[in-house]
């Protein structure tokens, strides 16, 4: 008899397994508000034919602080007296700019902006206008909103050492703390301490001088598109050291 050959088996080949990448997670905070094309024409958000005026003065911002509750800009003017005032343009990702004020006096120089929210960044654009027509844009500058913080407590419970405790700020990427001798924080009898954490809102500070009387107070800070940008400082507490 014909022995019957028994088929040979074709062995399964598994599949290959393509990886799954996850995606790129963005930072918080981040955003295009340093990339900033101040080459724009836009008004109120609408595009429009505004006219400028190439000789008319540039504003030149001087300053973009923090306060309380608040943000303060102050601004320069080469000159004043052929132009109405000024117009005010606020962007929080350097592409939208919408006019969020109009100066028609010359002789005023600063705003304060109260729309702000915590932790948000913002970027100012200023023009001087005479009628219908507007220089061009200044130079852009930049802040990041934080909230002031407030200091809990100051105490004495140790020789030589005081402790801190201040509010947390959700936004802050970390906290300063300085203390002086003197009410008004000159630079000589002050000193300057950093903490790089953001859930932390307590600070023990030694080698003081015993039985000598120091003034405290602290300010947020956060890490913004790689800057840094700082709360307005706390208003001061004092106490008198242990000896």
């Amino acid at each position: 008899a014909t022995p019957t050959v028994a088929p040979t088996a074709t062995p399964t080949v598994a599949p290959t397994v393509t990886p799954t990448v996850a995606p790129t997670a963005t930072p918080a905070g981040s955003s295009d508000i340093g990339n900033v094309n101040t080459d724009f024409w836009t008004e109120d958000g609408n595009t429009g034919s505004s006219v400028y005026d190439n000789e008319l003065p540039v504003p030149e911002i001087k300053e973009v602080a923090n306060n309380s509750k608040s943000i303060d800009i102050t601004w320069s003017c080469s000159s004043t007296s052929d132009i109405d005032g000024y117009y005010i343009y606020r962007s929080t990702d350097g592409k939208s700019w919408n006019k969020i004020a109009t100066i028609n006096d010359t002789e005023v120089a600063d705003y304060e902006d109260a729309d702000v929210v915590n932790g948000q960044g913002y970027g100012y654009i200023l023009r001087s206008y005479i009628e219908a027509s507007q220089s061009e844009n200044s130079i852009p500058a930049y802040t990041c909103f934080l909230n002031r913080i407030d200091v809990k407590s100051v105490k004495s419970n140790a020789s030589k050492k005081l402790t801190v405790k201040w509010s947390k700020n959700d936004k802050a990427s970390g906290y300063q703390i300085r203390i002086s001798t003197t009410k008004s924080f000159t630079k000589t009898t002050t000193e300057t301490t950093k903490m790089n954490s953001k859930s932390k809102s307590t600070k023990t500070i030694g080698k003081l001088k015993g039985g000598k009387k120091y003034f405290v107070q602290v300010r947020a800070y956060r890490s913004y598109n790689g800057e840094i940008y700082y709360s307005e400082w706390s208003q001061s507490k004092s106490l008198k050291v242990k000896r």
